[in-house]
C-alpha cells in the first residue's frame, strides 16, 4: 500500500471520526447521519440540510462497519497515487466534483424514477473516482488480490459492470441499497479528469488538457492557412494592379481600394 498523503490521511480520519460520532449519536437517538446524508426530498423543499448534504454525504457512512472498511481500504490504496498524479489542488477539485455531480445526478434521476429518490451516504463516489483515474493512468498495473493477480483495468471494469447492472435494476423499479448512479458518476469524473488533464509532477509526462489541445489544433490550422491566404492576396493584388494599368485608379471599387490600403500598411517581408 502506498504511503498516505496528508489530504488522504485527513479524509480517512474524518471518515472514521464521523462514523464513531454518528454511532454514538445513534445510541443517543440523535439523527446525525440522516442530517449529513444527501436527502433529495430535502433539497427539493429547499431545506438547508438538502444543500449541506450535497457534499457532506461523502463523509458519513452506514452504521455497519463493512461499508466504511471497504471504502477506506480502496481509498487508501488508490487515492495517494491519484493525488501525486494530479497535484493537490486538482485532486481536491476532482473529489468535490465527484461528490457534487454524483448527488445532482441522483437528485435529477429521482424526478423520473422513484427508486432513485432515496437518501445517499458514503464516500464510494470518491473511491470510484480515484480508482478510475488510476486505471486510466496505469491500466497495465497488476494487483494481488488474495492469491491471484488482477490487472487494474480489469478490476475497474468489473466494478463498473456491477454498478451498471445495479443501475439498470434500479431503473426497472427494484429497490437496490447501493447508489449505483453515484458510483458511475464518480468513475466518469475520475476517468475524464485523467484524459483531459493528466499528470503534472513526480516525473510523469504532462498530458495536454482539452483547451490546450484545441488551441494547438487552431494554431496548426492557422499556420497551414497562412500560406494559402498569402498566395490569394498576391493574386488579388496582381489583378488590381493590372486593372489600374488598363483603366486607371477611378475604376477601382470601394472594396478594392480598402484592399490596397490594407496591403500598404503591411510591413515588408
Amino acid at each position: 500500500m502506498p504511503s498516505l498523503t496528508p489530504t488522504v490521511r485527513n479524509i480517512l480520519i474524518l471518515w472514521v471520526g464521523l462514523w464513531l460520532i454518528s454511532y454514538v449519536a445513534w445510541i443517543g437517538e440523535v439523527p446525525l447521519t440522516e442530517y449529513l446524508s444527501f436527502n433529495p426530498a430535502a433539497l427539493a423543499r429547499f431545506e438547508f440540510r438538502g444543500f449541506l448534504g450535497l457534499v457532506t454525504y461523502g463523509f458519513v457512512h452506514e452504521r455497519g462497519f463493512l461499508h466504511l472498511l471497504f471504502n477506506a481500504w480502496m481509498f487508501a490504496l488508490f487515492a495517494p497515487e491519484a493525488e501525486r498524479l494530479l497535484g493537490l489542488i486538482r485532486f481536491r477539485k476532482m473529489l468535490l466534483l465527484a461528490l457534487f455531480f454524483g448527488a445532482m445526478v441522483h437528485f435529477l434521476l429521482g424526478f423520473f424514477w422513484l427508486p432513485f429518490a432515496s437518501i445517499v451516504l458514503g464516500g464510494s463516489g470518491m473511491v470510484m473516482a480515484v480508482l478510475a483515474l488510476n486505471a486510466a493512468a496505469t491500466p497495465r498495473l497488476t494487483l494481488r488480490l488474495l492469491v491471484i493477480d488482477v490487472p487494474l483495468h480489469l478490476l475497474f471494469l468489473v466494478l463498473v459492470g456491477m454498478d451498471a447492472l445495479q443501475f439498470i435494476a434500479t431503473l426497472a423499479g427494484k429497490q437496490i441499497s447501493v447508489a449505483a448512479d453515484v458510483h458511475l458518476v464518480g468513475a466518469a469524473i475520475g476517468y475524464f479528469t485523467w484524459k483531459f488533464s493528466g499528470a503534472t509532477s513526480f516525473g510523469r509526462s504532462h498530458k495536454k488538457g482539452l483547451w490546450d489541445s484545441l488551441a494547438q489544433y487552431l494554431s496548426f490550422w492557422a499556420r497551414q492557412a497562412r500560406p494559402r491566404d498569402s498566395a490569394k492576396d498576391e493574386a488579388e493584388l496582381d489583378r488590381i494592379l493590372d486593372k489600374i494599368h488598363e483603366h486607371g485608379m477611378p475604376s477601382l471599387s470601394a472594396k478594392e481600394r480598402r484592399f490596397l490600403q490594407r496591403r500598404s500598411k503591411r510591413p515588408p517581408r
